[in-house]
């Protein structure tokens, strides 16, 4: 007998969220004013967290890929990530993302903050991946101070999370014209990544003759 079977799930709604490329700009730069105040609650954490969500954004990479991205995954060339889903028996496949001197200069950044030797590029203070609640709770503060400065000079602003960074990246992809979009999202077909990841509003097309 299945134990789940009968109930009755709650409606969700699809997330439709789409994080603008000056909104995860004004969250890497609220993060390193933190830093050069010296704040309390998380020195350099604000900025290793933005600086992975700017990493994810760049790389099409999911949240998991990106927390827990490790050195080794540096190489010469650019950024070695880990696809995170395959079906049951399919091996394990991976993506080189290129460098870009963005990219690279991101990279750099993260490494030269932390303060342990472990493994992880994004790593907390003890060189470990950051826990959901210590993300979170790091990443909601932030938000905050965003907010607020986002008020005070006028400008529209909204909180976001790692998880929009992927379908940021495919919405401003495809309205570039990237036709490798499949590559770098890991996908092995287009039809998932238009229903999930892409959130333009506006189609543009050109006139026929």
């Amino acid at each position: 007998m299945n134990p789940c079977k009968g109930i009755e799930y709650n409606i969700t709604k699809p997330r439709n969220r789409y994080v603008s490329p000056h909104e995860v700009e004004l969250a890497v730069e609220i993060a390193r004013q933190r830093r050069s105040v010296g704040d309390k609650h998380a020195s350099s954490s604000y900025l290793i967290l933005a600086l992975c969500v700017q990493t994810a954004y760049l790389t099409v990479s999911r949240p998991q890929e990106m927390r827990e991205l490790r050195r080794q995954s540096i190489t010469d060339e650019g950024v070695v990530v880990p696809i995170g889903k395959r079906k049951r028996g399919q091996s394990e496949r991976e993506k080189l993302v290129l460098w870009s001197p963005e990219l690279k200069s991101v990279i750099e950044e993260a490494l030269a903050l932390q303060r342990t030797s472990g493994i992880y590029v994004f790593g907390n203070t003890a060189g470990q991946v950051y826990t959901r609640s210590g993300w979170n709770t790091i990443w909601t503060r932030l938000m905050d101070y965003c907010e607020k400065e986002a008020l005070k000079r006028e400008i529209t602003f909204e909180r976001f999370a790692l998880r929009d960074m992927r379908p940021a990246a495919v919405t401003d992809r495809k309205e570039e014209g990237d036709t490798k979009i499949i590559d770098a999202t890991g996908h092995s077909d287009e039809r998932m990544v238009n229903k999930t990841y892409d959130r333009r509003r506006q189609r543009k097309v050109r006139a026929t003759r």
